[in-house]
């Protein structure tokens, strides 16, 4: 640690020229970009009567109220700042747990990661991913740019379907930013699911 940000929270930093990219972790959300329901990075305002238009917007709600830290974010970015970033061409993965809800995708030259395998309930749901797996995000053994690893939709979509801040040895991902909506079914399917879930079965 070598300094304080105002509020009095520890900064960190790192010798730029000897490293290949950073990759940093926290078990909660580091803004509130990355809340489940969050669906534009480029804005800065939470869309509430847009986004929370699903069956259970209450708990969604309640989450937003108490999820995603300006200060977790505030920190990583401090290890290294936008400046050294772009002077010295490194990349910053951030991975983050906590929301049960799949995210990818680059923000302000940062790419944030969550790939949870959610509970069972979740998967049935498909609000996560029913074939959820480990997830390789950097290589070391490979510094070539990993273009070639990009799936043809991805290709054919201009990149506008991959996450990836162009790190040498960076793995690029399917951009994700509401799982369910994009990958799991839609709003149709999770109400099925909700129903199905909340009728009593009969005796």
């Amino acid at each position: 640690m070598d300094g304080m940000l105002e509020d009095g929270t520890e900064t960190i930093s790192v010798p730029a020229s000897n490293i290949p990219g950073l990759i940093t972790f926290t078990h909660f959300l580091p803004n509130q970009k990355t809340l489940p329901d969050w669906k534009d990075p480029t804005i800065d305002t939470f869309l509430r009567d847009e986004w929370l238009d699903h069956p259970v917007p209450d708990i969604s709600a309640k989450f937003a109220k108490v999820g995603g830290s300006a200060l977790i974010d505030e920190q990583i970015r401090s290890i290294l700042p936008t400046r050294t970033r772009k002077d010295m061409g490194l990349k910053h993965l951030h991975i983050f747990g906590h929301s049960h809800r799949p995210k990818d995708f680059v923000h302000e030259g940062i790419r944030y990661i969550h790939n949870p395998l959610g509970k069972p309930a979740e998967r049935e749901m498909d609000m996560v991913s029913r074939k959820v797996d480990f997830q390789l995000v950097w290589s070391c053994a490979n510094k070539a740019k990993h273009s070639d690893l990009l799936r043809s939709d991805e290709e054919d979509s201009g990149g506008q379907n991959m996450s990836y801040s162009g790190g040498k040895g960076e793995i690029p991902g399917s951009r994700i930013i509401r799982f369910w909506e994009e990958e799991g079914g839609g709003k149709k399917l999770l109400l099925k699911d909700e129903t199905q879930k909340n009728t009593p079965e009969a005796d």
